[in-house]
């Protein structure tokens, strides 16, 4: 997880205060110190303050079998009254009528602004019981106790030369309730998340924010996945080093408001910091590089270090937001070491800090869900409650998480096991997909899959695989009676065994023609039969069962303007043909492989009218690493996954795929 540091006289760490807070209705928050002076004549308020109550926030546990805790963060103003200067010296707080003992803070001094523990006579200062480190000592004094937590907490302030401590009235201790019904989503969509990917936070944020606390609660966000290759967490993409801002997963995903509100404050212009691992020098300002903030009711939010030109110019203060619109892309403006996206949140008119209370979101501590199971117990909603002090996988939707993100513009598959296909494949339809193309390869005499699912789009679909050629036969006949339009026909070897898939939908289209298992001289018959009849040739999968190549076609009267179908290449071949139709503006559609005395044989099919827009980019010869790079790099770009062919390559699985516009 990337952090941010923010340095200023005397190495302590924290924020600039935006605003000085308004003052808090005295009477029900202090008692003054006797006339006898035994104690400091001080007044003393706590922030949060809602209702007259002081309020702690309420921690989800970090799994669903976990306990709740309550975290009690205060900010104290304390102004003295007297005709003295006053030296603070201790802080205690204290919880009537309870059982629980008192939490005496450390370090009172530290966490004053610029260490200086005096008070002149009527002059006003801020302390809170955060985090800092002064002169390689760490202090950190939040309080954390069982739920439910004592009904009423009061602050005590000792001073030197004075016998007896300052107190503040016994204000009721209640837990903060977000005045968004169900707290704040995350400013992201499930939508955003490539497969394996959640956001990961940690409750506990590095720094106090100055003698006003203004970041205790604050957080920094960022975005881990599941390298399947790697098997473990990364806040990178599989494939780089993190050495720019381009490998970490959370840049440039949209950043979206938690809520309706309005932008009070606007700032863009401010260039990504290009060295990773390190503060600029010197520190910019502001220090919260491209940011905004937004008031959602009664409360300020802060966006910041937000990609540098990505803030919409419409944004400007007094403009009102939607729940979900797009702020801009997660970058890493400002005081920042690497791509995050810092949040934290304010009172309206006074400024003062409030909690991050978590809405529609489910989490679990990162250590309870390695590797990535959605399907695990352990997850729980995080119902508004505050992120637990350990680093927790946030899934960003009210409904539980589940194994692929719905709402994307496509789901590809690859690298598996036939034996687990089909629970692959009920996970994805589940979330709204359906299968438009179905690739098997054999790798060391085992069957793989590679597939490629698409939004249903409202149709009704059908899919099979795993069928014998009699099976096909009969399921080909059946889409022909029901008014099935096929999209996908697939031939594979299950050891050696010629298998076939097809999928399609119900819904009237072309006319087609489709067959499989035909002898190359068959085929290539039934090719110059089709095409000669206004045909475009949309599949030809190949197989060679004991080196001997059978061909399986699918053929559709729909222009695709001129193409190309070479039916069995070498690599060399392929690439090409490859290079030939790519001169000739004839780009890559469908690709097939098989294994053939020992190499890999290719099927591929161009055309200058394809679908989409754009030419065609297209690899082969990846291994699974750089599949799962090539995978994220292309569809990042806008770009769909049009086919997919695995093949073994000196005993190592090898991909060949293609990618275009939609």
């Amino acid at each position: 997880m990337s952090v941010e540091h923010e340095p200023i006289g005397g190495g302590v760490a924290r924020r600039t205060v935006l605003a000085t807070a308004a003052a808090v209705p005295a009477a029900a928050l202090v008692m003054q110190s006797p006339a006898h002076a035994a104690a400091p004549n001080l007044t003393i308020t706590l922030e949060p303050l809602e209702g007259g109550s002081a309020r702690f926030l309420k921690l989800a546990p970090s799994t669903a079998l976990g306990s709740e805790t309550a975290k009690l963060i205060f900010r104290l103003t304390i102004t003295n009254n007297g005709p003295a200067t006053v030296t603070v010296t201790g802080i205690t707080f204290t919880f009537p009528g309870s059982g629980v003992a008192n939490k005496v803070m450390q370090g009172v001094k530290e966490l004053f602004s610029s260490q200086d523990n005096t008070i002149a006579p009527g002059a006003t200062k801020n302390w809170s019981n955060g985090k800092t480190t002064v002169n390689n000592v760490s202090v950190d004094n939040a309080v954390y106790l069982g739920v439910p937590a004592p009904a009423q907490i009061r602050a005590l302030v000792t001073c030197s030369g004075f016998a007896d401590a300052a107190q503040s009235s016994a204000l009721s201790l209640t837990a903060y309730v977000c005045p968004k019904a169900g707290g704040y989503p995350m400013p992201f969509a499930v939508s955003d998340m490539r497969v394996g990917e959640v956001m990961a936070a940690r409750g506990e944020h590095w720094a106090n924010g100055g003698s006003g606390g203004t970041q205790i609660y604050a957080h920094d966000v960022g975005v881990k996945g599941w390298d399947q290759v790697a098997g473990a967490w990364s806040d990178l993409l599989p494939g780089t080093d993190g050495t720019a801002n381009e490998h970490f997963r959370i840049w440039n995903k949209p950043v979206r408001a938690v809520a309706a509100g309005v932008v009070v404050e606007r700032f863009d212009g401010m260039p990504d910091n290009t060295v990773i691992g390190q503060l600029p020098n010197p520190t910019p300002n502001p220090v919260d590089g491209n940011h905004l903030w937004i008031q959602h009711g009664t409360e300020l939010v802060r966006y910041t270090h937000m990609r540098n030109g990505t803030i919409p110019a419409s944004l400007t203060p007094g403009t009102a937001v939607t729940q979900g619109q797009i702020l801009g892309r997660a970058g890493n403006s400002g005081n920042s070491s690497a791509p995050h996206i810092h949040l934290e949140v304010r009172r309206e008119g006074t400024w003062a800090l409030r909690p991050w209370a978590q809405g529609s979101a489910w989490m679990v501590a990162q250590s309870s869900n390695t590797p990535f199971n959605p399907d695990s117990s352990a997850w729980l909603s995080a119902g508004g409650r505050g992120i637990p002090n350990t680093t927790m996988l946030i899934w960003p939707a009210a409904t539980k998480p589940t194994w692929y993100p719905p709402g994307k513009k496509e789901i590809t598959i690859y690298g598996v096991r036939l034996a687990d296909y089909q629970t692959v494949f009920n996970r994805v339809t589940a979330v709204g997909y359906r299968p438009v193309w179905f690739d098997g390869y054999e790798v060391g005499g085992a069957t793989f899959v590679n597939a490629i699912f698409r939004p249903t789009g409202g149709l009704g679909w059908i899919a099979r695989h795993g069928m014998s050629l009699a099976d096909l036969n009969a399921e080909l006949s059946k889409y022909r009676t029901e008014g099935i339009q096929p999209v996908n026909l697939a031939s594979y070897m299950n050891g050696s065994t010629v298998q076939y898939a097809l999928c399609g939908v119900y819904q009237a289209g072309p006319d087609w023609q489709a067959y499989g298992g035909k002898t190359g001289a068959t085929h290539q018959s039934l090719f110059n039969t089709y095409t000669g009849q206004g045909y475009a040739s949309l599949n030809i999968s190949i197989v060679s069962p004991g080196n001997s190549p059978q061909f399986s076609g699918l053929y559709v009267k729909q222009n695709i303007g001129g193409f190309v179908a070479a039916s069995w290449l070498t690599a060399a071949d392929y690439q090409q043909q490859w290079n030939d139709n790519y001169e000739a503006g004839r780009y890559l559609f469908y690709l097939s492989a098989c294994q053939h005395n020992g190499a890999p044989m290719f099927s591929a099919i161009f055309a200058s009218s394809p679908g989409g827009s754009g030419g065609t980019v297209g690899r082969h010869h990846l291994d699974l690493e750089g599949i799962q790079a090539n995978l994220i790099s292309w569809t990042d770009q806008g770009l769909v996954t049009r086919c997919i062919a695995g093949y073994d390559r000196s005993g190592v699985a090898n991909f060949a795929v293609g990618w275009r516009n939609a």
